[in-house]
């Protein structure tokens, strides 16, 4: 029988990963790898904040939001609401109206140009 026009048969070779006997992985990379995937599982598993961004004003603010690792600027219109995921606390800031940290399940309120968590 001869394969289709095109189409290469592959030869079992021993001592390749997926044919015959896998060849033994090095300790120390079988120890790092063992720990990059405990790391990952530890931070995927960190508890996350869900805090709530309401503005109660009818003009549009730019937010900033600070956490230890970066910064954002969010653009809120006039009378609306968002959802902030951050891990640990964040800090909110308009132009002019100061600044909050909120943790957990604070809900953050511009109103009459201020910040304030309730």
């Amino acid at each position: 029988m001869t394969p289709a026009r095109g189409l290469v048969l592959a030869k079992a070779v021993p001592g390749v990963a997926g044919f015959g006997r896998r060849t033994p992985e090095p300790p120390l990379r079988r120890l790092v790898s063992s720990l990059l995937a405990l790391l990952f599982v530890a931070l995927a598993a960190s508890p996350g904040a869900a805090i709530e961004l309401r503005n109660h004003d009818r003009r549009p603010y730019a937010v900033t939001v600070k956490t230890k690792q970066s910064r954002k600027t969010l653009t809120m219109a006039g009378l609306s609401a968002s959802i902030v995921v951050c891990v640990g606390s964040c800090t909110f800031r308009i132009q002019g109206g100061g600044w909050v940290r909120a943790r957990g399940d604070d809900v953050v309120i511009i109103e009459d140009k201020r910040l304030r968590k309730r």
